[in-house]
């Protein structure tokens, strides 16, 4: 007897699952940098609007604090003296504050806290800004920090499990540090093995 010959359909075979898995063909690095860079020369007003507030906002929350001056034993000064006003004082009290961030140091807690917090908003806006202006979308700085805000609690959960993620290279760092510094480990060998630990905590992280 003469055999069956198969369907069509019965011939095709059935896809495997890597057939089904379509990988996009992403861009090269040139061509992503090159159209970050028009796109930041597009909206370049924004960006540097909003760097500047952040410069400003900077030397006046974290280097004018940190510095030492005492502003409200400044201020009761000037109140005393006479001849000056309420505008002058208070440009003498900017003035003062952007003379003494040039020169001090972001130590104190407080300066610690506030750049903390300038990050994070800037960060934000800065994201909101670039997400606009690659959907080609008119951008503002004043939208930027109003809009750009919303997504404040999801990024700070980000931070904290980033943060979380990172102690056992921390720890790491700390002892190697520690080791190096006090000169426990002396030879080449004991250094290696201490560089290896600290290696082996940072691939956990």
């Amino acid at each position: 007897m003469p055999k069956k010959s198969k369907s069509p359909t019965a011939r095709k075979k059935k896809p495997t699952s890597k057939a089904l898995i379509k990988h996009p063909n992403l861009p090269p690095v040139q061509i992503i940098s090159t159209n970050a860079v028009k796109i930041i020369r597009k909206y370049l007003k924004t960006f540097v609007i909003l760097t500047l507030i952040y410069a400003v906002l900077y030397i006046i929350f974290v280097r004018g604090i940190s510095g030492g001056l005492n502003l409200n034993s400044l201020r009761n000064t000037l109140d005393h003296t006479k001849g000056t006003t309420t505008l002058t004082n208070g440009l003498s009290l900017f003035g003062d504050l952007v003379g003494n961030a040039t020169t001090g140091q972001a130590s104190s807690v407080n300066a610690g806290v506030y750049q903390t917090i300038l990050l994070i908003i800037i960060s934000l806006a800065l994201i909101w800004a670039l997400r606009q202006a690659y959907n080609n979308t008119a951008i503002r700085a004043r939208d930027a920090f109003y809009k750009g805000m919303y997504p404040v609690i999801p990024f700070l959960g980000v931070l904290l499990v980033l943060g979380l993620e990172l102690i056992p290279m921390l720890i790491g760092g700390s002892i190697y540090s520690a080791v190096m510094t006090n000169g426990i480990a002396v030879g080449a060998f004991e250094k290696l093995i201490w560089a290896l630990m600290f290696a082996a905590l940072s691939l956990v992280s």
